[in-house]
């Protein structure tokens, strides 16, 4: 195994790296990485279910899917990511949380924390949340990466991923919510991120016998550099990924309220409609919103591109993008 150091703060030049490295190296690998704030979504997952939008706009919180399944994680200042990619060609259990937890259990413990493994694949402190993992397999390839809450704001990932219940219906993976922690209070000695950073690099690099390390080269950068902005910036991958969903809103429109239902594809509305009937201005909307990309500032200039809706003041055109969210 190699440590790859990646000293990136791009995010989406950090979720690429992954799937980069999984399909186009042949070494197995580990690393650790930092990103600034952002949220960090599951593969099969709807984006739009599982986050509080306006927050996340409000904090221009880039919102990001990642190649791997399970649930939603927080990236920010506070914690670190770690990733392992290993060859699996011959070996039987080829998704092993297990493996690649345990020397974060162990790490822990000689700084006096007491951790455990819970579930599928989630790391605890008395029961409370600190590291969420998740897999990824390529052919005779497998990903396997999580986070470690250390110093996190607890507060803004309670926020950012703040969900609705039943605010949307479908078969998408949903994230099961759990009371968070960081590692930082249960230490016996304090410590700086950097210094906790550090030390589990090197008990890692121990634990696993890995002997070489070395920087991604310039044609890995400009490569994952493309795959960031072919794919990871793009809403299309981000959000229009999503399995199909529905909703019901209720709206209030002309001084009369009704309810709005609403099927979205590959994140555009292809279908609406309404329990109200024969109102000029609701069967607008509805014409209006067929078509649609489904977010807010899409809602907002096909609202505003009607000349019928556009007698609506931009507060209420605005009203009705964040309700249909």
């Amino acid at each position: 195994m190699i440590l790859i150091d990646k000293p990136n703060s791009n995010p989406w030049f950090n979720v690429a790296a992954e799937e980069y490295i999984v399909k186009h190296v042949q070494d197995e690998i580990f690393m650790v990485w930092k990103n600034p704030d952002c949220i960090v979504i599951g593969k099969h997952q709807n984006a739009i279910a599982e986050i509080n939008p306006d927050f996340v706009q409000r904090h221009n919180l880039p919102v990001i899917r990642r190649i791997s399944g399970g649930g939603t994680v927080f990236h920010g200042s506070g914690n670190i990511n770690y990733s392992f990619i290993t060859n699996t060609k011959n070996d039987p259990n080829k998704i092993n949380f297990r493996k690649y937890t345990q020397p974060i259990i162990d790490y822990l413990l000689l700084l006096g924390v007491e951790a455990s493994f819970t579930g599928k694949s989630n790391l605890t402190i008395n029961g409370s949340k600190f590291s969420g993992n998740a897999a990824h397999l390529f052919k005779n390839r497998i990903l396997h990466h999580g986070t470690l809450l250390f110093d996190a704001d607890l507060e803004k990932i309670r926020n950012a991923i703040a969900v609705r219940p039943d605010a949307y219906y479908s078969k998408a993976i949903v994230s099961n919510r759990s009371e968070v922690c960081n590692i930082r209070p249960f230490l016996a000695h304090d410590m700086t991120l950097d210094d906790f950073e550090d030390g589990f690099r090197q008990y890692v690099k121990k634990y696993f016998t890995i002997e070489q390390s070395r920087d991604l080269s310039a044609e890995e950068m400009d490569a994952i550099s493309i795959l960031a902005r072919d794919k990871y910036q793009t809403w299309h991958w981000n959000f229009g990924y999503s399995p199909d969903y529905d909703l019901k809103r209720k709206l209030t429109i002309d001084g009369l309220q009704a309810d709005i239902f609403v099927h979205v594809s590959k994140g555009f509305i292809v279908e609406v409609h309404s329990t109200m009937k024969e109102n000029i201005l609701l069967d607008q909307l509805v014409l209006t919103l067929h078509g649609a990309m489904h977010q807010k500032q899409n809602i907002f200039n096909a609202l505003s591109s009607n000349p019928l809706l556009m007698k609506l003041n931009t507060e209420t055109r605005n009203q009705i993008a964040n309700q249909l969210l």
